[in-house]
């Protein structure tokens, strides 16, 4: 007897969790499931009927002529353009999921970098650990959050279909089954059912109702990403959402300097993917928050700039976030840093200037080991001996320590634009941002001393700005990507060669242009031969114009005066409030000597307000070169704003100003020329009266001693 098998094929995905590897299925197109069949006998009777819908009788569908279902497959989406589609071709292979294809058309990110088109299909198709090593600025968020957001959409739609099928069973259960003949019983109108009917309906009504809440189950963390910076963390989070727009993902930051209570609250929205800082999110885990909780389960791990954590001290907070995750077989781990080094053998080290000490090698080691990587774990080393990206310009401008100032004033003024300039300690940013602020430069500090929402806020403010220049430590160095940024500035060279290529990386970024700049004293002699070593090359001289250093100069000595006052003020009023404070508390009365600071104080006060009188005429003024004497100005003696693309041809109203100020300025020096001469002409004046009498003086005595002499001459001769 011959079967027929009429049904509807549905495709399914396969998890490799369930021990089914895609590398041993070579050629393997897809596994599909029967859903809805049915069985004919060769005579026409059916001998089987399946359906997974809540309809007994099964309807045939119509067929479709070719025309029509030509004309619905061409529908067009009103939101998809054609142009996107034919510049997206470039992402078909690397299997990105259509919603994140739609984001990044919308990003115009049109072409994959190389570590993302070397990474994603790893990730995406074969589900392998990935130790990616590439220089700043090359996609590696991206690199890493797309297979994060197609997973967690995978996982979703299983979930939903195996939701389904157990949903499915539990309608099976609750049909009525045929009974035969010899036990049908026939009921009459209006009798009531019997106890066994009614319990078989109490308890398919219980199994419903407990399907209904197994259907509403807490959505678990799907991923989690740990950076070693706030910042870092904060811009990741942003990529990611602009990249899962299109999706209902919700991506939530965890990091420290923030109220814990309003992160409590953000925790209890159930996000799937959570970036964090190891501190902040050890310390929720260790007080037991419920959404956290579910780590155990964890099928995403992301570890972005790896060694920085080392070097940050977050290995303990490290160590114990990895113990409470889930093995290899169940967790994907994806490793990404600009500064690994990986050997022929697929050993994973840091780099030998990064190796300060013994310690920060061994916690290395134990962390790779701790991670319990796959053995077929795909290594991606894009690290080349440049180090630095090919559109990037290095350039060095030596000067001494005391015209490091005077030299980074002169080259935001020379060059306007976005700029990052570096410092190694925190007081010396304090003192930097004073000092711009007062010259009328837009500057915004970013240090590790400063509060969360101070950050935030001066980063806010810096990218709005097209010229702004943010002075900051190395919390900025790594992973920070802000749009338009022309320069980098090392005002202090660092010690290690790494942190100098992570600055040089926060320009150039995306194949755009950008330069680097150090400004090179007598002390950073050796930090900047540690560097010229690791980059295998000197960095050439930048002709920075200095005819204008004469005028540059008399600013910042007039700023930086203003700075030291405001400091010993500041100063003098924290001690006498502190005396008051503690003679009170005492019932001791101040001595006169104490209240003589008041006097001192006020005395600082006109001297702080005569030198910003000096200083905003100063400002007002334009720049000019060392040979410039006021009388007949060139065109290229005087800089009253940054320069133009065209220099040749000035601003004539602002020539005329400065033309006029210069005579205004030339008019009070010969009026205090003429004070200076009649108070000069006096003082000689008074100088001579006491010069005249003492000769008189002098003459008298001498004429005295004479005729002592010519007595004394007499008298011997008569003897």
């Amino acid at each position: 007897m011959t079967f027929n098998i009429k049904g509807k094929w549905q495709s399914i995905a396969i998890d490799c969790e369930e021990g089914i590897e895609l590398d041993q299925l070579q050629g393997l197109v897809s596994f599909e499931e029967l859903t809805d069949y049915t069985i004919t006998d060769g005579t026409g009777k059916v001998s089987e009927v399946t359906n997974r819908s809540k309809n007994k009788s099964v309807k045939k569908a119509p067929k479709k002529d070719a025309n029509k279902v030509e004309e619905e497959s061409t529908v067009e989406n009103p939101h998809d353009d054609g142009k996107d589609n034919m510049n997206m071709k470039a992402w078909d292979s690397l299997q990105v999921p259509e919603p994140v294809l739609k984001a990044l058309s919308d990003m115009n990110f049109l072409t994959p970098t190389p570590i993302q088109s070397l990474s994603l299909v790893a990730a995406i198709r074969d589900r392998k650990d990935i130790i990616g090593a590439a220089e700043t600025g090359s996609g590696k968020t991206l690199a890493y959050g797309i297979p994060i957001i197609q997973r967690i959409l995978q996982l979703k739609a299983d979930g939903k279909k195996s939701s389904k099928r157990k949903w499915d069973k539990a309608n099976d259960k609750t049909e009525v089954i045929k009974e035969t003949p010899s036990k049908k019983r026939k009921h009459e109108k209006g009798a009531k059912p019997t106890s066994s009917t009614s319990d078989q309906k109490s308890s398919n009504k219980t199994t419903v109702d407990n399907m209904d809440n197994s259907e509403v189950a807490e959505s678990p963390v799907y991923a989690l990403v740990l950076t070693p910076t706030r910042e870092l963390a904060l811009q990741v989070r942003d990529h990611l959402r602009s990249a899962a727009k299109y999706t209902d993902l919700k991506i939530e930051a965890i990091v420290g300097g923030i109220s814990q209570h309003k992160q409590q609250r953000l925790l209890n929205y159930q996000p799937e993917i959570i970036i964090a800082t190891p501190g902040r999110m050890w310390q929720l885990l260790s007080e037991g928050e419920s959404h956290l909780q579910t780590i155990n389960k964890l099928p995403l791990l992301v570890l972005d700039e790896v060694d920085r954590m080392i070097e940050y001290g977050h290995y303990a907070e490290l160590s114990d976030i990895l113990e409470r995750l889930p093995e290899r077989p169940l967790r994907q781990t994806l490793v990404y840093s600009a500064t690994l080094t990986i050997n022929k053998n697929k050993k994973v080290e840091m780099k030998k200037s990064v190796k300060k000490k013994l310690s920060n090698e061994k916690t290395f080691d134990a962390l790779i080991e701790k991670l319990k990587l796959d053995k077929k774990v795909k290594v991606i080393n894009l690290i080349e001996k440049d180090i630095t990206v090919e559109t990037l310009v290095e350039a060095r401008i030596n000067c001494m320590v005391d015209d490091k100032l005077s030299c980074l004033y002169l080259f935001c003024l020379l060059f306007p634009g976005k700029t990052l300039v570096f410092a190694n300690s925190v007081s010396c940013i304090k003192k930097v941002v004073d000092i711009f602020r007062l010259l009328e430069q837009p500057a915004y500090p970013l240090h590790a001393k400063m509060q969360q929402r101070q950050r935030l806020k001066n980063l806010d403010r810096f990218k709005s700005s097209p010229s702004g220049i943010l002075f900051c430590t190395d919390v900025a160095a790594r992973g920070i990507d802000i749009k338009d940024i022309k320069y980098v500035i090392h005002f202090e060279l660092p010690k290690a060669a790494e942190l100098y290529v992570h600055r040089c990386g926060r320009t150039a970024r995306a194949a755009s242009e950008g330069m680097s700049i150090a400004l090179l004293s007598p002390r950073d002699i050796q930090s900047y031969r540690n560097i010229t070593k690791v980059l295998n090359r000197d960095i050439p001289e930048f002709p920075l114009d200095r005819s204008f250093e004469r005028d540059v100069k008399r600013r910042m000595v007039l700023a930086e005066r203003i700075v030291s006052l405001e400091k010993t003020s500041s100063r003098e009023k924290s001690r006498k409030a502190w005396l008051k404070t503690a003679a009170e508390a005492l019932d001791v009365t101040l001595n006169d000597e104490i209240d003589l600071s008041v006097n001192a104080r006020s005395e600082n006060e006109n001297s702080i307000k005569l030198a910003r009188k000096m200083l905003t005429t100063q400002l007002k003024l334009p720049l000019t070169t060392r040979n410039f004497s006021g009388n007949f100005p060139a065109t290229n003696e005087i800089l009253s704003t940054p320069r133009s693309d065209d220099p040749i041809t000035p601003n004539k109203d602002d020539s005329i100003a400065g033309i006029e100020a210069l005579k205004k300025k030339n008019k009070r020096k010969t009026a205090a020329r003429r004070d200076d001469s009649i108070v000069g002409i006096e003082a000689l004046k008074k100088k001579n009266k006491r010069k005249t009498v003492t000769r008189r003086d002098d003459s008298i005595a001498g004429i005295r001693a004479l005729k002592k002499k010519k007595k004394q001459k007499t008298a011997f001769k008569k003897k």
